[in-house]
């Protein structure tokens, strides 16, 4: 081959194709990735920007398993952003391209925990690379739990088992859509057993959750039941019900919906769990279907939430319902 031809110009047969890369697995050889890049122009590099500061990362473990292992099973790499949604945010018009290029990925995929205020417009509207959204709800490019379902179910699980005093509490009410859609699949639920809602809800410092804890009890009619948003709201009430005395579940049930099943205090408290391996799985597979189709929008992806799991939920008897004091 002359200096001026170009590999498009090279044929090789299937086996000498394979003969030479059993070869180069023999002698360890990695291909260059830069060279390929330049070559193609692609960086086979994912990358993932989520909410964090110096005390947390704001996505879930499973998730992050699912995505790379999708990822790294289609040769792709996936890089966690050193900016955070935050700082993403600040940016000035035309810079998030820029800023995208140096970090030399070939798509962005965006973590949603916590919202991103005024990030998905600048993000879309600003940047050539394929995006896809993690718990948020649009119709294209998101995957995302069926909160509505999961806020329904949760509260029918209960009522299976013959409750019909069944508060919701939401300790860290943040405007996110998870927290609308499940007070409004708890809410779908009680109406369609002929049953009023009781609902708290209010976004209070983490301090102070137990105090407002204490208060929930004081302020209803001792529900036999409560479904709470997450654990950050299932944790305090379950502290307060046990400091007063409240044996748990058999004088009170007690129902969250999350990631993973909460037993920080010694009881796993029963969680109807999203399934965010899975999350991480489609993010991916919509990303590459999305860089196969130029870019175009994909309709969104909706998981469902079906499998509860834990110890603190249990019928109701007339003698375990418990008057106001």
């Amino acid at each position: 081959m002359i200096a001026g031809d170009t590999e498009k110009n090279v044929r090789f047969s299937d086996r000498t194709r394979r003969k030479v890369l059993e070869e180069s697995r023999k002698i360890g050889y990695r291909p260059n990735r830069a060279a390929r890049a330049m070559r193609t122009g692609r960086f086979e590099s994912i990358g993932l920007l989520i909410r964090q500061n110096s005390k947390w990362m704001n996505i879930p473990i499973p998730l992050l398993d699912g995505l790379s292992s999708t990822l790294s099973s289609n040769s792709f790499r996936m890089n966690i952003l050193e900016e955070s949604v935050d700082e993403f945010a600040k940016y000035s018009p035309g810079a998030i391209s820029e800023v995208l290029k140096e970090m030399m990925v070939d798509g962005l995929i965006v973590s949603c925990w916590g919202g991103v205020p005024g990030l998905q417009k600048k993000i879309v509207e600003e940047t050539a690379l394929p995006v896809v959204w993690l718990n948020a709800k649009y119709g294209f490019n998101c995957v995302y739990p069926d909160n509505k379902l999961a806020g329904r179910l949760a509260t029918e699980h209960l009522l299976a088992m013959g409750h019909t005093r069944i508060a919701y509490a939401d300790l860290n009410y943040n405007g996110h859509f998870s927290g609308i859609d499940r007070l409004a699949g708890y809410k779908s639920a009680m109406a369609s057993s002929g049953l009023s809602p009781e609902v708290f809800i209010e976004r209070i410092p983490r301090p102070e959750r137990v105090k407002v804890a204490n208060e929930i009890f004081g302020s209803l009619q001792r529900p036999t039941a409560i479904v709470t948003y997450g654990g950050n709201s299932a944790l305090p009430i379950l502290y307060c019900a046990i400091r007063m005395g409240i044996d748990i579940p058999r004088e009170l049930s007690l129902i969250t919906i999350g990631v993973e099943v909460q037993n920080s205090i010694g009881i796993e408290i029963s969680t109807l769990l999203e399934e965010v391996n899975i999350m991480g799985i489609e993010a991916a597979k919509m990303l590459f279907l999305r860089a196969k189709s130029d870019g175009k929008p994909v309709p969104s992806v909706t998981l469902p939430l079906v499998r509860i799991k834990g110890q603190t939920c249990a019928p109701p008897s007339s003698s375990r319902i418990l008057k106001k004091k």
